[in-house]
């Protein structure tokens, strides 16, 4: 059985624990960290080397062996990300009414984006070479956006949804929503409803007491 290991409370690294033995893993694990806690630009190969070091013995060589440099990394570590929360952001896509589906992808995606994914996107487009943007953009595309896409496709057959408002207008109006509040760091500070239930109230409703 594979040993792991909880990362001490000094580290970088997320507490979830990981195979230690299974090297590409564990370096995509410690990079996610790195890369979500201090930014593309902030984290060198020699950096990773040093903190994956803590945990077992790697050299700089090895970091190269699996990753032929910090872009091919980090855009490894998007399209993990990426396809992780385009698994459970489908899953959340049948938890019952459009109201409920809303409300249900708001807090999956609370719960599995971190709070500076906004951060992380304007990495990408800052750092990201033209052919590796692409790939990123694709998969954001067929992961991310795609589920809500499709949540909307379904509501528009219904007749859910205004003639004037398409699936993917939608689907960018709820993204733009969501990232919004979860960008906020003090927004615990300016409501007293859910985020979840505010985003879907926005949505649906707007702000503004309709006259008639």
């Amino acid at each position: 059985m594979a040993r792991e290991y909880d990362a001490p409370d000094s580290s970088a690294v997320a507490q979830d624990a990981v195979p230690i033995e299974d090297t590409r893993r564990l370096i995509l694990h410690v990079a996610d960290a790195l890369f979500a806690r201090h930014g593309y630009a902030a984290v060198s190969m020699n950096t990773l080397v040093e903190e994956i070091s803590r945990l077992r013995p790697l050299t700089k060589g090895s970091l190269y062996y699996y990753f032929a440099d910090k872009e091919v990394l980090y855009l490894t570590v998007l399209l993990e990300k990426l396809e992780q929360t385009g698994q459970v952001l489908a899953e959340s896509t049948t938890a019952g009414d459009l109201r409920a589906c809303v409300v249900a992808l708001v807090t999956t995606m609370r719960r599995v984006l971190p709070l500076n994914f906004a951060r992380i996107l304007a990495d990408s487009d800052e750092y990201l070479g033209p052919a590796a943007r692409e790939r990123f953009e694709e998969a954001g595309h067929r992961h991310l956006f795609g589920p809500l896409i499709a949540l909307f496709e379904r509501a528009a057959r219904d007749g859910m949804l205004r003639p004037s408002v398409t699936p993917p207008d939608a689907a960018a109006a709820l993204l733009g929503l969501a990232f919004s509040f979860l960008a906020i760091p003090f927004r615990a500070a300016v409501t007293t409803a859910s985020i979840e239930d505010i985003i879907a109230d926005l949505l649906f409703d707007g702000m503004l007491v309709r006259s008639g």
